[in-house]
């Protein structure tokens, strides 16, 4: 007894098995994750060390370099790259695709602590961060308001609506471009300074002494108790002002007898723009594991809550959605998938000619389709435009062994056998070539999932989904398809008049075909030369294609990268990198045009979107 009988003696057994099958994958399918392409688990450590007022020069040599030097022999490490600014040396080390993430940082770590001594003293301690290369945003929102300085929309945002954003499902981290914080300002003559012999050290020393917060603790009493504090920090321009620095020859030296305070902000390191007005820009980065499509759909419906509740005069806009290009692309491969779908049914009802016999096969589809999303689920994979590609080319492999099933079973009715003694035979004669069907199509792109680099991290889950999708409709093929050719194959005799028809044009191509045959089987010197000549051709071809990770895709915008002179401050990259808006208003489809100097490589480069 082969074990096909099995399914064909208990239909009810067969078709449990698939709606298990189909029911585990649809719900695996609306809990797996939705991105543009797969995740990639790229190690990134990022290491930023300050040096207030230390030129590119400076931070190179003494800084960048010897940090370098140390993590250089770090385990697992790919390649540094490092950027050297005033003030600031930032270095970025890749390890390799799937490294230990915590066990990186750790060796970094360990590395940076050990060079620390030899860093100039006044260098801030580095900071070690890791770095999520999917970690792009989806949304950019302009923030901008006439009425308001670009300090006060900052503030606005960073106690408001930040804190609003941060808290939606799915959303990993919203982050402000150009963040600009209040801060008390000290503008200092030099020339007075040295008329009355001070130094900054004396001022920095008046500022820690004379402003500071310190506890003071309650007083009690028999019934009560009492919370105290000391007004002893600074708040105002004027008391920093009036601060004592020096007492000299019987006179107070005070900050505004060598300059004077100015409520401003820190030195801002980027600045926005849209549509070249000043703007503050926000970006929205999703979480790992969310929908970024439901994410998008969740900020900006917030936003639209939001819009009464903004102050006066301000206005916010989504200049830039990611969501809307990788929304078009899956529904873009969807269309692919029922298109090839349709396919597929005509090609085979126009061999076949039975719609009760290209059930069969057609059930697969589905089946093997959505029953491969439970595997997908466990692998901890996500449903992206890679596995989408592999649901395409998998609707065409699935029903070939269903096929291959009940067009055996079909010869034995046409024999004069019942369908369901001719689905036991036909069944049991066909069992392992199916297995070696599928077994065979599955090794030729498994072994696709031990490819390392980028491009095995980009087609693991493409490999993985359409072999897993093979075996399943191979398992179907040999459950479920037999046991539906026992219960759907016509009986001999009662073929209709299209299966007649399709079966006498389809002997008449058999003959046309033998004759061919015939006649290459004759010429057999000419067909080798033909073959050796195409093979030739080949290598010649395959030279002359261009080469690429991925085709160039439309996103519906433009993308420049602008980088200034080594020693350009903030106001120089932001001057010139506004000429690029000019160019930009030119274009005539354009919808926003989105400015950020000062990322993402410090102040000296700048990024420019175009909304199309």
């Amino acid at each position: 007894m082969s074990f096909t009988d099995l399914f064909i003696k208990r239909p009810v057994f067969a078709s449990v098995l698939s709606l298990v099958i189909v029911l585990f994958g649809a719900m695996s399918y609306f809990k797996l994750p939705l991105r543009q392409f797969p995740k990639i688990d790229a190690t990134t450590v990022d290491i930023t060390t300050n040096f207030p007022g230390a030129s590119p020069d400076l931070m190179e040599s003494q800084v960048t370099t010897p940090i370098e030097n140390a993590i250089a022999g770090v385990e697992g490490l790919d390649y540094i790259t490092s950027t050297s600014t005033q003030g600031t040396s930032d270095i970025t080390a890749n390890f390799k695709l799937g490294y230990n993430i915590n066990a990186a940082v750790a060796d970094i770590m360990s590395a940076v602590n050990s060079v620390r001594w030899q860093l100039p003293q006044e260098v801030n301690d580095p900071v070690i961060t890791k770095l999520d290369p999917n970690s792009m945003p989806i949304l950019f929102i302009g923030f901008s308001n006439p009425n308001m300085k670009a300090v006060q929309i900052n503030d606005y945002l960073t106690r408001v609506i930040q804190p609003i954003l941060s808290t939606l499902p799915g959303v990993g981290q919203v982050k402000i471009f150009g963040q600009l914080t209040y801060a008390m300002r000290l503008w200092l003559n030099p020339y007075e300074m040295s008329a009355r012999d001070l130094t900054l050290d004396d001022v920095m020393n008046a500022m820690q002494q004379n402003n500071l917060q310190a506890p003071t603790g309650p007083i009690k009493n028999q019934w009560q108790q009492y919370n105290t504090s000391i007004a002893s920090d600074l708040t105002s321009e004027q008391q920093f002002n009036n601060l004592v620095i020096k007492q000299k020859n019987g006179s107070l030296l005070r900050v505004n007898d060598i300059g004077y305070a100015e409520l401003g902000t820190q030195e801002p390191i980027a600045r926005g723009f849209v549509n070249g007005q000043p703007a503050n820009v926000i970006g929205i980065i999703t979480r790992t594991d969310s929908n970024p499509l439901d994410v998008a759909t969740i900020v900006k419906n917030k936003l639209q809550e939001l819009q009464a509740q903004l102050p006066q005069g301000m206005k916010a806009q989504v200049v830039w959605d990611n969501s809307i290009f990788i929304s078009d692309s899956i529904k873009e491969v969807k269309r692919t998938i029922f298109e090839a779908i349709v396919c597929v049914i005509l090609i085979i009802f126009l061999f076949l000619g039975s719609f009760r016999t290209i059930l069969i096969p057609l059930v697969t589809i589905p089946l093997s389709v959505i029953g491969v999303c439970s595997l997908v689920y466990l692998m901890g994979y996500s449903l992206n435009t890679m596995t989408f590609l592999a649901f395409v080319l998998a609707i065409g492999m699935v029903v070939d062994d269903a096929i291959v099933v009940s067009e055996n079973i079909h010869r034995h009715i046409t024999l004069g056998k019942h369908r369901f003694e001719a689905a036991l035979i036909g069944a049991r004669e066909i069992r392992f070539a199916v297995i070696a069907m599928t077994l065979t199509l599955a090794a030729v792109y498994l072994p696709i999932i031990f490819t390392e680099g980028l491009t095995g991290a980009l087609f693991k889950e493409f490999a993985f989904t359409l072999a897993a999708t093979v075996i399943i409709s191979g398992f179907i093929a040999l459950t479920l398809s037999p046991m539906m050719c026992s219960k759907v194959l016509p009986e001999q005799g009662k073929e209709t008049k299209l299966e007649h028809w399709i079966s006498y044009y389809t002997d008449k191509i058999a003959v046309f075909y033998e004759n061919v045959l015939q006649w290459v089987l004759k010429v057999r010197p000419l067909i080798i030369g033909l073959v050796i000549v195409i093979l030739g051709s080949c290598y010649y071809l395959y030279v002359s294609i261009p080469e690429e990770l991925a085709p160039q895709e439309d996103m519906g915008g433009l993308l420049t990268i602008m980088t200034a002179p080594s020693a350009a401050n903030l106001k120089y990259t932001t001057k010139y990198a506004l000429e690029v808006n000019k160019i930009y208003q030119t274009v005539p489809s354009g919808i926003f045009r989105i400015m950020i100097a000062g990322i993402p490589n410090g102040v000296n480069s700048a990024l420019a979107f175009l909304t199309l």
